[in-house]
């Protein structure tokens, strides 16, 4: 990749949308993140091999790059040039040296080797690490604009100890106020409601254990059985649950939870083209800093695709292949699926449909056909030709016919 090109991209990246908080076209600075969750402590780990795709920011150098640690100013281009050749040829000697927080990693000297590195999609680099010891995990794709999530995450961290208690994984929060009614639900609702039914305190481990068995975890699992992050993009499991259960609280008490989910359902459908919209800006804009491996796992994550179907083939495309699946799964394929089963899909089922009924046949007759076409073209040239197809004909047409069409449609 060219000077320019990384500069162009970079700054692409950094103007992002007028929907996107402020400050989020520059890359995470540790600054900001220690400012708002200082450290407990710190330990040097020596030479280890990291993962570039969990590299957040820098030490020092955060209005210099974009995130995915693209250059930003003409300035650069000496240096960054320089360092990219002698790195790609291996005549730079040392190592970069990085700090690890929560799990991630921001770079404290050997930014333009970072770069260089990044922008030639190099997935592993050798780097002396020093961990400082958060008392919180902090995630993937975060930026800054998402300061005050971390912020109020600690916080609910230190108030429950949840978050060690029952493993960071089970929480997919990305509203600050989601922590807020998440302690409010443990510390003080489920207090009241094990006093009542126990007749005595709980211990605080004790509490936070009986609130995820007795009401997150199988809330959680309704929701992503019921694919309701389909109708609040944008929204992680967690912030769908405080959604429902502020609306629940709203209700007449003793009121049953399917009683409370249809009226939460109810009103919430009638925002849910503006909800999906702005998200769909927010999120396209964060996307542009993503890589191809990034956006790969993020749709598998999302769709949650390897855990009904752990066999699944996805052949490897770049960036905008996965985000064309994404938009598919939860878009025409989610939308074509609740109209025939008359109800909302649940997440195994629509995964199970999308994989089986549609895009494991079209590979399987892309490779029956040898084709010379690379399949990530292939599926989503087919996929739009399949669509006025569709629309023109105001019926329903098989794979194979719509393959033809589009072989057809693309022979000189």
């Amino acid at each position: 990749m060219t000077f320019e090109l990384a500069m162009k991209t970079g700054r692409r990246i950094a103007r992002v949308n007028p929907f996107s908080p402020p400050g989020s076209g520059k890359i995470l600075s540790l600054a900001d993140v220690c400012a708002a969750v200082p450290p407990k402590g710190e330990r040097y780990l020596g030479v280890c091999d990291v993962a570039l795709s969990r590299l957040l920011g820098t030490e020092g150098r955060s209005q210099d790059f974009s995130p995915g640690f693209f250059p930003l100013h003409p300035w650069m281009r000496q240096r960054w040039e320089a360092v990219r050749d002698n790195f790609l040829s291996e005549r730079i000697p040392g190592l970069p040296s990085l700090l690890e927080y929560g799990d991630y990693y921001f770079v404290r000297d050997g930014n333009h080797r970072v770069s260089a590195a990044r922008c030639h999609e190099i997935e592993y680099l050798n780097a002396e690490v020093t961990l400082l010891e958060a008392p919180v995990r902090l995630w993937l794709f975060m930026d800054r604009g998402d300061i005050p999530l971390l912020r109020a995450k600690a916080a609910f961290e230190a108030a429950s100890g949840a978050l060690s208690i029952l493993g960071d994984d089970l929480f997919s929060a990305r509203r600050p106020r989601t922590y807020e009614i998440l302690q409010h639900s443990i510390l003080v609702a489920h207090r009241d409601y094990f006093r009542k039914v126990r007749g005595r305190e709980a211990e605080p481990r004790e509490l936070v254990l009986d609130w995820n068995d007795e009401l997150y975890s199988k809330i959680i699992e309704f929701i992503k059985r019921e694919a309701l992050s389909s109708l609040f993009p944008g929204q992680g499991a967690t912030d769908i649950f405080c959604l429902i259960m502020e609306d629940w609280g709203k209700l007449a008490p003793n009121t049953w939870f399917d009683e409370a989910y249809r009226e939460f359902l109810s009103r919430a459908g009638r925002h849910t083209f503006l909800r999906r919209f702005l998200s769909q800006v927010q999120a396209f804009g964060k996307s542009l800093a993503r890589s191809a491996s990034e956006e790969r796992d993020y749709f598998l994550l999302d769709s949650s695709l390897l855990r009904y179907r752990p066999q699944a083939e996805i052949p490897a495309g770049k960036a905008p292949w996965y985000r064309f699946l994404e938009a598919q799964f939860f878009g025409p394929h989610f939308r074509y699926l609740r109209a025939r089963l008359g109800r909302l899909p649940r997440i195994d089922e629509l995964a199970a449909s999308w994989y089986d009924d549609l895009f494991l046949p079209v590979l399987r007759e892309y490779q029956r056909l040898g084709l010379s076409i690379d399949f990530s073209s292939f599926y989503m040239g087919l996929m739009r030709v399949w669509g006025r197809r569709v629309l023109k004909k105001k019926a329903p047409i098989g794979i194979e016919e719509a393959i033809g069409a589009y072989i057809g449609r693309s022979r000189p």
